[in-house]
Order: C-alpha cells, then structure tokens, then sequence
C-alpha cells in the first residue's frame, strides 16, 4: 500500500475526526494508532514507505509526540529523517512549541480540527521541498514525558528585555524576509522562548510561525537583525 498519512492519538474522537477528513483526498491510505509505539511500528515496519506524512498529538502516554519527532530526526531505527510530521496542539501545550520547532515540525494544527485547514496544510508540505538538518543539530534537544506538567508547576519566567532595549527593528510577520535574522528572542507573554535570538528564519520557519499567529498565538511582529 503506498501514498498512505499516518494518525497518531490517543484520543479517539480526535483521531477518527482527523482521518475522516483525509479519507476523501486519501480513500484507503489513512492509518491510525492510538500510541507513538504503535506509530513507531508501522513507521519502520514493511509498507513504511509509502507512509508521506505524520499527523501526531503532542501528550500522548509513553512516547510523547515530541519524542517522537525527534526520533525520525534523528533517523532512529532506520526511520525516515525528512519524513513531514504536522503535530496537533492547544494553547496549554506552548511549553513545547519551541522544541516542536527546533526540532523541524513541519506545522501546527490547532485542536479542534478545522477540514479545510487541514487539507491546506497537508497540501503545502507536501508540495515543498525537504530540508532536513544533520543529526547533530538534533542531538542536544530533549524533550522530556514531563514538560507540560512542569510548565504549569514552574516559577514565573522573568520578563524579557523591554524592546527599546533590543538592537534590531520591528518587522511584520508577512513582511520577514527569507533569510532574515531574528534579533530577539520569540517569547510568549508567559516569557516561553519560542525561537532563539539569532536563528535565520527559512520559508519553513517562517510557515510555522504563521501557524502558530493563525492559531492566536503573539508571535507578530518580530525583531530582526539590520542589514
């Protein structure tokens, strides 16, 4: 069986939600697990390859999903590296979100889940080109089974420099060139670091952080190094 998205949920409206969407632009080629074990099998399992796409929740039990991301990053198990993976999310899980992204999630699909949406997302990344970084840039990130639950239990972030203080210059979302630099860290009220001061934003980047606006998350505008 080939051209097949591959479901990983553990909660089963959801995951029968989300596959009822696909069905009629992938009738036939939708499969569902409720684990990332489960997911991990059929991933390196006989008919891997014509898996294209995963679509995964971030809190499941055992393997979280950004465990799992971060497997077929590192290409555990023979797992396809590049293999585009679109995690689902709220805004409880933001905690996460900076690793999603250090990590290469390839979008963010806010729960519940809109159909026309979905199929836009899915479309786009399968559309665009692959790029995947080395294995060593993958390494150091660790995402742990406890995030969310030490999230809500932490001590108040301090508050980040006021923006006066911050070389660069305010720029729009839409407007961000490729390439560009971000000048500041990209935080949440909250003060969760969501993309680094000094990463170079790609079209990928710059797709995800749309997301995340569209979802209503304060990621507009952003600081950008000067040319």
């Amino acid at each position: 069986m080939s051209d097949r998205i591959l479901i990983a949920d553990d909660e089963a409206f959801s995951r029968r939600m989300v596959a009822d969407m696909l069905r009629d632009d992938w009738p036939g080629g939708v499969v569902s697990v409720e684990s990332s074990a489960e997911a991990l099998i059929e991933l390196t399992g006989p008919t891997a390859s014509g898996i294209r796409m995963l679509i995964s929740d971030f809190n499941m039990p055992g393997l979280n999903g950004l465990q799992l991301l971060k497997a077929i990053r590192m290409g555990v198990e023979g797992l396809r590296r590049d293999l585009p993976v679109i995690l689902l999310t709220g805004h409880a899980d933001r905690a996460l979100i900076g690793l999603a992204l250090a990590l290469d999630v390839d979008a963010f699909l806010a729960k519940p889940v809109a159909k026309a949406i979905l199929r836009d997302k899915v479309a786009r990344i399968l559309a665009a080109p692959r790029t995947i970084r080395p294995v060593e840039a993958y390494a150091q990130i660790v995402p742990r089974d406890d995030m969310l639950a030490h999230w809500r239990e932490a001590a108040p972030h301090q508050p980040p420099p006021t923006q006066d203080a911050v070389p660069g210059v305010m720029v729009p979302l839409a407007d961000v060139s490729e390439d560009a630099i971000l000048a500041a860290a990209i935080r949440f009220s909250d003060g969760t670091e969501v993309v680094p001061a000094g990463r170079k934003l790609n079209r990928a980047l710059l797709d995800r952080l749309g997301d995340l606006k569209a979802m209503g998350f304060p990621v507009d505008p952003i600081r950008i190094q000067m040319p």
